[in-house]
């Protein structure tokens, strides 16, 4: 099914309990000067206050970059030594009980898209650019201040630079779901 429909089967996204289930990735993700873009199918079954798609950090507001749900609100936050650079907010991006494709990319120069469903839903910009340092705190599916996320998240990795549009965009439109 294509994105607001029911997940295939065989499907292989993370399911998470929005109370302690989450994925750690290791010690990393160091260099961003290049931009990054992250993309996700996600289907939230709970409405929570906050809840991380992904945080990458090193403790709570410790040069972090933290993409989030706030109730129905996307957002991409950007910490440097402890002092917000970015914040981007898209209210009402996110559905509740329905697959959508979510995606962020932070182009060298500190420019920032949040997308949904492969469309442009807010732009923001970094006033600093994040640190070259090694994270070691990173997750998927909740953030450093422990807020987790309920429902299913499948992700693409990383990429280090910021694509013009994020991939998943060309899965989205070919029809494919998520557990391709």
């Amino acid at each position: 099914g294509a994105a607001g429909g029911p997940a295939p089967a065989g499907n292989t996204a993370n399911l998470l309990d929005g109370s302690n289930d989450h994925t750690r990735w290791p010690n990393g993700f160091a260099d961003f000067s290049a931009g990054f873009s992250f993309e996700a199918w996600v289907v939230p079954t709970a409405v929570t206050s906050t809840a991380g798609i992904f945080d990458l950090g090193n403790g709570s507001t410790s040069d972090n970059l933290v993409f989030r749900r706030v109730g129905t609100t996307l957002e991409f936050e950007v910490d440097v030594e402890g002092m917000q650079v970015a914040l981007v907010s898209a209210s009402g991006a996110v559905e509740l009980n329905a697959w959508q494709h979510l995606a962020v990319t932070m182009a060298p120069d500190g420019r920032i898209t949040l997308y949904k469903n492969g469309s442009p839903v807010a732009f923001g910009d970094a006033s600093e650019a994040p640190r070259a340092i090694v994270r070691t705190f990173n997750y998927l599916g909740r953030n450093t201040s422990g807020n987790h996320f309920a429902g299913r998240i499948d992700c693409t990795p990383f990429s280090r630079h910021a694509p013009p549009t994020p991939q998943g965009r060309r899965r989205r439109t070919s029809g494919n779901a998520p557990g391709r």
